[in-house]
């Protein structure tokens, strides 16, 4: 299945464009990020699309928390990308801290949305918000935040 990408992803966010294009290998985050579909990217702001599977899910039917967190991680850390050149976040980053309320159940099969939101950089610490909710109803299924210590000066 090929992911969704705006069509002037790559010539107005090209590091947006080569982070997603780059993840291809079979390590966990890779193989659920591809199926991650990239719907609007702004300065600071990206909103995503995901269809949870039976993979993503729990025995009850509804999407792992484990599933949940790696796309808060994930998707709050390409919202860096879209700003990097001016603080200079080359690479990602390393995580410091990542909390996920889940506020409802995201079931098996109904489309979600992944707002990002950059809400402060600097040039060592980086903070995000990320709100996955469902794509019809706009039900909050659960907010993240996540901080990230950027990792440049150590490459």
């Amino acid at each position: 299945m090929q992911r969704h990408l705006p069509p002037d992803l790559e010539t107005k966010f090209p590091m947006v464009y080569r982070y997603l294009q780059a993840n291809t290998g079979d390590s966990f985050d890779s193989t659920l990020v591809r199926r991650v579909n990239v719907e609007e990217v702004k300065e600071g702001r990206m909103v995503c699309s995901f269809t949870p599977t039976a993979a993503d899910c729990n025995l009850l039917g509804s999407m792992h928390g484990g599933c949940i967190a790696t796309l808060v991680d994930v998707c709050s850390t390409w919202v860096i990308h879209t700003i990097q050149s001016k603080h200079g976040w080359m690479a990602g980053g390393v995580s410091t801290n990542l909390h996920v309320q889940y506020v409802s159940a995201a079931r098996l099969g109904v489309p979600l949305l992944i707002e990002s939101e950059l809400i402060k950089v600097g040039k060592s610490m980086a903070n995000m918000r990320v709100r996955l909710m469902e794509k019809e109803t706009g039900k909050v299924c659960s907010v993240g935040t996540h901080s990230k210590f950027n990792i440049d000066s150590k490459l």
